[in-house]
């Protein structure tokens, strides 16, 4: 395997880890990190919602 396959392969094996790691499963999966905390992210609630999407990121990216 070349370097660029085994850099994917690390990441998506990272990744997994992650995902097991906060209860998340399938895709899209999301994991905010905020002063070294990392939490779920739920994005099904804002599926078809932008404004709703938006109002939860503001006070996040403030």
């Amino acid at each position: 395997m070349d370097q660029a396959g085994e850099e994917v392969e690390t990441a998506v094996r990272r990744t997994r880890q992650l995902m097991q790691q906060f209860g998340l499963g399938g895709f899209p999966s999301l994991l905010m990190e905020r002063e070294g905390q990392r939490q779920a992210v739920g994005l099904s609630r804002c599926y078809g919602r932008p404004d709703e999407w938006r109002a939860f990121w503001q006070p996040q990216l403030a």
